[in-house]
Formats: C-alpha cells, sequence, structure tokens
C-alpha cells in the first residue's frame, strides 16, 4: 500500500517527539537529582518513589522507538498518535502530584503538549489534547495537596489552559484557511501553465513532456507507442459561416470527443489536436482510429454543422527515432490523408517510399 504524504509526515514527527520526550524528561529527571543531593524533599514520597516515573518514560521511549517505531511505523497511526497523547499527559500530571510545588515551574508543559499536538498531527488532534489537559489538570487540582492548597495559581493555570490555546487554534484555522487558498491559486496557475483554456486539454508545452516521458519509458519497459496527428476538415469554414463563437463550441466538443477515445491527448493551437497511444500491434491502432474518426464525426447539436478530421499516424520506434522525428512524420501522414479525401487516416509507412 502507498503510503500518503501525511502518513510520511506523521511518522517523522513522531520520531522527533520522541528525542525532545527522551530530552525533556531526562532534564527534568537530572532536576529531581539535583533537589536529593541539596537535600530537598517531596512530601510523603520518598525519592525514589518519585524519579521511577521519569525513568519508566525515557526506558518505554527507547522500546517504542527502536522496536515499536522501526518494525510497525504505520500501524494504527491514528490511534497511536491519541493514545501517546494521553499517555504524555497523564504521566506529567502523576509527576505533578508526585513533585508538589516543583510541578510550578513545569506547568506550562501542559500548554507546550496542546500547540505542540495541534501544531504536529491536527487541530483535531489539538482539541482532543485541549480536552484532555483541561479535565486532568481539574483531576489534579482536586486530589493534589499542593494544589489545594494553593488553588488561586491552580484556577490560574486552569484559566491559562482554557483561553490561549482556541487563540491559537483560531490563529491555525485562519493560517489553514489561507494556505489552502494559496494551494489552490498555485494549483490553478500550474494547470493554465500545461493546459489550454479553452478545451482544457494538455498543451503544446504539456505535450511536449508527455511525448518525452513516452520516449524515455520505451527505453526501459520497450513499451511501443503511437502519435496520432488529428486535423479537423473544413474548420475554417464552420468559423466563417457559423462565427468564431460556435467555432470555440465545436472545438470543445471536439477535445472531450478526442479524450473519449485517447486518454492522452492535447490540443496544439488552432484546430489541431494529437494523441499518444500505446499499442501492441497495428489492428489496435487501426481500430482506434476507426472509432476516432466515427466519434468526431458524429452529429453536432447544430445539425447543419458537420465535423470530421483527417488522421495521421506514426509509430515509435519503427517510423521514428526521436520526438522531432514522431511528430514531422505523424503530421506528413496527416496531410496525406486529407489529401485523398478527408475523414480518413493515414499511417506514415504507407507515405514513406
Amino acid at each position: 500500500m502507498e503510503l500518503t504524504l501525511e502518513q510520511k509526515q506523521t511518522f517523522k514527527n513522531e520520531k522527533m517527539q520522541v528525542f525532545l520526550r527522551i530530552a525533556l524528561v531526562s532534564i527534568f529527571t537530572l532536576n529531581l537529582f539535583y533537589i536529593y543531593d541539596k537535600g530537598g524533599h517531596f512530601g510523603i514520597y520518598s525519592f525514589f518513589d518519585v524519579v521511577a516515573l521519569p525513568l519508566a518514560v525515557i526506558a518505554l521511549n527507547i522500546f517504542y522507538y527502536f522496536i515499536f517505531l522501526r518494525f510497525f511505523p504505520f500501524l494504527y497511526q491514528n490511534l497511536r498518535i491519541i493514545l501517546i497523547m494521553i499517555s504524555d499527559i497523564v504521566a506529567t500530571i502523576i509527576a505533578f502530584y508526585l513533585v508538589g510545588e516543583l510541578g510550578v515551574y513545569y506547568a506550562g508543559a501542559l500548554l507546550w503538549f496542546i500547540i505542540g499536538y495541534g501544531t504536529r498531527y491536527g487541530l483535531k488532534v489539538g482539541y482532543i489534547t485541549y480536552i484532555t489537559v483541561i479535565l486532568s489538570w481539574i483531576v489534579l487540582l482536586k486530589y493534589s495537596p499542593y494544589w489545594q492548597a494553593n488553588l488561586d495559581a491552580g484556577i490560574g493555570w486552569l484559566v491559562a489552559y482554557v483561553v490561549l490555546p482556541l487563540y491559537y487554534f483560531r490563529l491555525i484555522s485562519e493560517l489553514q484557511k489561507k494556505i489552502a487558498m494559496l494551494r489552490e491559486d498555485v494549483n490553478e496557475s500550474t494547470f493554465r501553465a500545461g493546459h489550454d483554456s479553452l478545451t482544457q486539454l494538455p498543451n503544446r508545452n504539456l505535450f511536449e513532456k508527455m511525448l518525452q516521458e513516452h520516449l524515455e519509458r520505451y527505453e526501459h519497459t520497450k513499451e511501443k507507442f503511437a502519435l496520432f496527428f488529428i486535423d479537423l476538415d473544413g474548420f475554417k469554414e464552420i468559423n466563417d459561416v457559423h462565427g468564431h463563437e460556435m467555432g470555440d463550441i465545436v472545438l470543445i466538443e471536439v477535445a472531450k470527443r478526442i479524450r473519449e477515445i485517447n486518454r492522452f491527448s492535447a490540443r496544439m493551437g488552432g484546430d489541431e489536436f494529437v494523441s499518444i497511444v500505446s499499442y501492441t500491434d497495428e489492428k489496435e491502432l487501426r481500430d482506434r482510429a476507426d472509432a476516432l474518426l466515427k466519434r468526431i464525426s458524429q452529429k453536432c447539436k447544430n445539425e447543419s454543422i458537420v465535423v470530421s478530421a483527417s488522421i495521421g499516424i506514426a509509430k515509435y520506434p519503427e517510423d521514428s527515432k526521436s520526438a522531432y522525428e514522431i511528430k514531422k512524420h505523424s503530421d506528413e501522414a496527416m496531410y496525406r490523408a486529407k489529401q485523398q479525401g478527408k475523414n480518413k487516416y493515414c499511417f506514415f509507412m504507407e507515405v514513406s517510399p
């Protein structure tokens, strides 16, 4: 199964978060050792009771990185992120409960959790983190002796957890909207650069890239292809009699019909179109050309307008050895088809001596 860009980015964020978690918990643990060395105490809990939690977190993260992320990197990825987030918050709340007064210096970490998870994994995860932090902090305020004795400070932090992330979420939401609009503009500009504004078919520039890709593909797969050069018969008369606006409508309809038969098609300009057709035998090409002529010449809504086309076909590598040659040879074959009475197709091999 091919991985999405979002899955790859999430995996990258997970690995980075493991290292950050180990680094921050290690700093917290060293701080505990420093306090213990200076004769500090942790209320009714011994130093070893308190330090066991961060050491366990470090050990679990090392296991998670070297075992789980290495062998099961994309297993239940979204659910895993939620569970890890909840584990982070619960472990932090337990640590705050154990260290008492020392937790004041690390209370801002919960804001970092909300912003960090929201930034890395999207607003949905951010809001889940937001709710989890608020509920966990309320539980801490209810059961922690230190925070019960300092309830004003605890409520102050609760207000910060409730208000500040909402402002952040609003900023991120607006930023995402602007990014989406910018991405849409870029996609539209990219599409316009490579497509004909009238028919929405690929234009000459994109066709050249498509042709080059087929040439390179042949070198690896030996998949043969042919170039159909399609020119409408009597299109000038349609413009002269019915006007250019009707001529544009005809071009749009013809482009649609060509695309129905040949997927890799482009408009070269005016009433000229090209198609790249992969094939296994010549009969397949003749059947495709017959179907294309039949589809193009079907009646239009305005029955007074009769459309037909002449098609020149050059094969690669039988007829041509380069992009220049296959374009030139298909064009020559198309003119021979017109000379034969129009609404016909002609192979280059029928033109060449």
